[in-house]
């Protein structure tokens, strides 16, 4: 992949309002090895966050520009930034993140850590979500404990 250019943020916002998935995958690549930083992360989960009815894509540019900026760090640090992103942020971005991350431990073989699940509770015993995320997040839920009891079942 060439050398790409700082992320803008207005014109990702914009895609992002008028729904163009294939703009903000053409920002986010053309992004992707320059402005990866943790602060830039954080911008796009903000500015998710104030548009909660757009359809981002399954699971759409800005999951995969998340992935792909995390993809070398170790796992444990990456289901943190999650769990943090699912306080400070929920929006369907980080439910998709986290859909994929539970995904990834089945598929992967890879033990759920506990403090996921604790999490997902926490954030729904709050009431703070609307309608739809609640629902997507109780499903998230549903098969994450579904995946502990399974690894649980192996340990033994």
């Amino acid at each position: 992949m060439e050398k790409g250019q700082q992320l803008d943020l207005f014109e990702l916002e914009e895609s992002i309002i008028h729904e163009d998935i294939s703009r903000q995958y053409e920002i986010l690549h053309s992004a992707f090895l320059v402005d990866c930083s943790d602060e830039t992360i954080q911008k796009i989960l903000v500015m998710v966050e104030k548009h909660l009815n757009v359809d981002y894509g399954v699971p759409g540019p800005i999951v995969f520009f998340i992935e792909d900026c995390y993809k070398e760090i170790p796992l444990k640090k990456y289901e943190q930034f999650v769990i943090n992103a699912l306080f400070l942020h929920p929006s369907p971005v980080v439910i998709s993140l986290l859909g994929r991350l539970i995904n990834k431990s089945y598929y992967e073989g890879i033990t759920l850590d506990r403090e996921i699940t604790d999490a997902i509770k926490l954030v729904l015993s709050k009431g703070v979500l609307h309608g739809s995320l609640d629902n997507e997040l109780r499903n998230l839920l549903h098969q994450a404990e579904i995946r502990r009891m399974f690894d649980a079942s192996q340990e033994e």
